[in-house]
């Protein structure tokens, strides 16, 4: 294979955006749980007007971006990224706990705030890292993984509702989501990129 043949390979594909996409990856895993398997979820624990939810958890993501952009302009971005992660986890344990209407739409509330911090964040902590010329293919990266997230997140979670029922969704995307919290505190303390200062604070 010829070297330009390679280049053109590789240049599909971002390669700073990878690490900062791991962590994405996984929360959108978690989104999938809330998109396709709530409503029969819900109907599980014969919760009605369960379309509310959805309202509510839009309502919720539209709040986080139109209130946090100004203190984020203050703090530094990245500093979010953590206490969103937590908001996720928490929805996702109310969820699993959840046995009437009220309780599924405090979820969508913690989820959408903690979904609205998020994913904005890791956008552009993933295109302050690219080079000026591969911005745009470090967000189509970005949104690459928010596809393959989602379709890994179907197959794999409509196998252990199968297998063994709904609430091991919630229990086993909860843990992800530390899991993703732990990851992303160890690769900053050990990495020798200054994240904070890397990401610009103007992002919403």
């Amino acid at each position: 294979m010829s070297a330009p043949a390679a280049q053109k390979k590789i240049a599909v594909i971002e390669q700073t955006a990878l690490w900062p996409l791991s962590y994405f990856f996984i929360i959108v895993t978690t989104y999938s749980t809330i998109m396709i398997f709530l409503p029969p979820y819900a109907s599980e624990r014969s919760i009605t007007n369960i379309g509310t939810f959805f309202i509510v958890i839009a309502l919720a993501m539209m709040f986080t971006r139109l209130t946090t952009g100004r203190i984020a302009d203050r703090c530094g971005a990245i500093k979010f990224l953590v206490p969103g992660m937590f908001l996720l986890a928490i929805a996702l344990q109310i969820l699993l706990f959840a046995s009437s209407l009220p309780l599924f739409l405090l979820a969508a509330i913690f989820y959408g705030l903690g979904y609205g911090i998020v994913q904005p964040v890791l956008n552009a902590l993933v295109v302050s890292r690219a080079p000026v010329d591969r911005i745009g293919v470090a967000n189509a990266t970005f949104l690459c993984a928010l596809d393959m997230g989602g379709i890994l997140g179907a197959v794999v979670w409509g196998i252990v509702a199968r297998l063994v029922g709904f609430s091991y969704i919630y229990i086993a995307s909860s843990f992800l989501i530390v899991l993703a919290v732990i990851l992303y505190l160890a690769t900053i303390k050990n990495s020798k990129l200054n994240l904070v200062n890397s990401v610009p604070h103007q992002l919403y």
